[in-house]
């Protein structure tokens, strides 16, 4: 069955954005508004990027942010290519304990969880496209639509998976809480293969400046070789030594 609909679901999708596109009476407009999504979406990626979670990270740690971001780029160009959180965890494991030398103990517990929970660029996203969706149908938002849009958004993003294709159905939770139509999301299909990867970069590098946090203020006790999994437990050593093995 999975395979059934990995092989139709291009079709379904090409068909339901043709629909969109025959139905629409201004391409010019729909373009243009589309433009703008792109635009403001890969500044409010930036911002965050850049400048909030630098921020935070300079605020808390004293310590230079841009650092992080520099041994963690193989993290970063994994994640732009494969758009999955998930998948990029083994290399963002690897630039974080070797490049950044930071506890493994800390590492490995913190990376899985924010590869799973920690949806920065999701949340970025969930925020602007409401935006699009009612400005595609004509529809003027309140000041409490867009709170409700910004603390739903940030709340979807906690239980959206770390794999592509996700945000969409976190996006329809958002639609539904202010009682946006779904009118319009087919456009954004169309950029999301391209969006998607940056969002993901700005999940990575949050993962890393965590780290980086929790390990500022904790102070754990070496730890004993026989906890790495990169070093040989101190058994299979002994076995060795007594050609055992």
């Amino acid at each position: 069955m999975i395979t059934l609909v990995m092989w139709y679901s291009p079709v379904g999708i090409l068909f339901l954005i043709t629909g969109q596109i025959i139905s629409t009476t201004d391409l010019t407009e729909t373009g243009q508004t589309l433009a703008m999504y792109i635009a403001t979406e890969m500044a409010g990626l930036a911002i965050h990027l850049l400048v909030v979670l630098p921020g935070l990270y300079c605020v808390l740690t004293r310590k230079n942010p841009y650092s992080i971001h520099l041994k963690a780029i193989q993290a970063l160009i994994t994640a732009l290519a494969t758009s999955s959180s998930a998948a990029t965890l083994p290399v963002t494991m690897q630039c974080v304990e070797q490049r950044m030398k930071m506890d493994t103990r800390i590492s490995r517990f913190i990376l899985p969880v924010g590869a799973t929970v920690n949806m920065d660029g999701g949340a970025v996203f969930a925020a602007i496209a409401p935006m699009f969706i009612a400005q595609y149908n004509g529809i003027s938002l309140t000041f409490g639509d867009v709170i409700i849009i910004s603390l739903t958004a940030v709340l979807s993003s906690v239980g959206s998976a770390g794999v592509p294709g996700s945000g969409f159905a976190m996006l329809l939770f958002v639609l539904k809480a202010i009682g946006l139509p779904e009118r319009g999301i087919s456009f954004l299909v169309t950029v999301d293969w391209l969006m998607d990867r940056f969002r993901t970069m700005v999940n990575v590098a949050s993962d890393c400046l965590v780290v980086g946090v929790v390990s500022h203020y904790t102070k754990l006790s070496p730890s004993d070789t026989s906890e790495t999994q990169g070093e040989p437990l101190r058994e299979e050593q002994e076995m060795l030594e007594n050609d055992l093995v």
